[in-house]
């Protein structure tokens, strides 16, 4: 963007000539001046909206992939939070079933509060 402000000033400074002469009556009769400069600014009108329609649509994608990065490191903590659990209570062998079934409920409910208060405390 930077770049593509740097070229205004020749065309601010080519508007200014150009008001000039028409101010004093120094154009052309058939308007071809006119024309160009009219051209000129309008070609830069479009490019400028373009590329600033390109820097907003890039600023949003940057945000969605950080979002998606943030979003899949947690995943992944709780996913390997899940994984331990579940090898934990697997070491319980001398656990039954329902037992088994009663102690991963209670991580799972432990990590789902956990990530709901991680939410809670980040707005």
């Amino acid at each position: 963007m930077k770049n593509i402000n740097s070229k205004f000033n020749p065309l601010k400074k080519v508007n200014e000539q150009y008001r000039k002469l028409a101010r004093e009556g120094r154009t052309d009769h058939f308007g071809a001046l006119k024309s160009k400069i009219d051209c000129c600014n309008k070609s830069w009108d479009r490019l400028y909206k373009r590329v600033s329609a390109i820097l907003s649509n890039l600023r949003e994608c940057a945000a969605l992939y950080n979002d998606f990065k943030t979003m899949k490191d947690m995943m992944y903590r709780r996913l390997t939070n899940i994984e331990v659990s579940v090898n934990d209570i697997d070491h319980f062998h001398l656990m039954d079933i329902p037992a088994k079934i009663a102690e991963l409920e209670v991580s799972i409910s432990i990590l789902l509060k956990s990530s709901i208060n991680d939410r809670f405390f980040r707005l």
